[in-house]
């Protein structure tokens, strides 16, 4: 009896663990971790291993993506291509950059979901100087074909 038990308790926590590692929230939250391990860059990648991490991101963008920052400077960029490319762009001019996004929350709804963050962009220069912006960003995600895309993302100043 003790080791039905046992057994039971063993299965129950194990598909409560699936439950939650597969749950909609955390797949958006592995998502969004890939991709600000995309756009970040440590010194030193460079060539090949560097384009292959940022074409990494081209899975997790909706083709019609649009990504909007707010100012200054008033950025809009239409279509995966164009966000890859310009993640591509920041990682050529600065040897170190870092994203992170803090105090995110995520609301899903069915084939869509809403995350609100903290956004810091972290650079430094090839002459060392570093900089950091904080933005507010809200973005939007649409489960196609049983996966989460990012289809919008709006920036803004805070």
């Amino acid at each position: 009896m003790k080791k039905t038990l046992a057994v039971v308790g063993v299965l129950a926590a194990a598909v409560a663990v699936y439950l939650y590692w597969a749950s909609d929230e955390r797949r958006i939250a592995r998502l969004l971790d890939d991709v600000t391990d995309a756009v970040s860059q440590s010194e030193g990648e460079t060539g090949v291993a560097s384009l292959a991490e940022i074409t990494s991101l081209t899975p997790h963008l909706a083709q019609e993506i649009e990504l909007e920052v707010e100012p200054p400077p008033a950025v809009t960029l239409h279509g995966a291509p164009e966000v890859v490319s310009m993640a591509g762009r920041l990682r050529a001019l600065f040897p170190i950059v870092e994203l992170t996004l803090a105090n995110t929350e995520i609301a899903v709804a069915g084939d869509t979901a809403r995350v609100t963050a903290a956004a810091t962009l972290r650079t430094r220069d090839r002459d060392g100087a570093e900089d950091a912006e904080t933005r507010q960003v809200t973005i939007s995600l649409q489960k196609r074909d049983g996966r989460w895309l990012i289809a919008y993302v709006s920036a803004s100043s805070t």
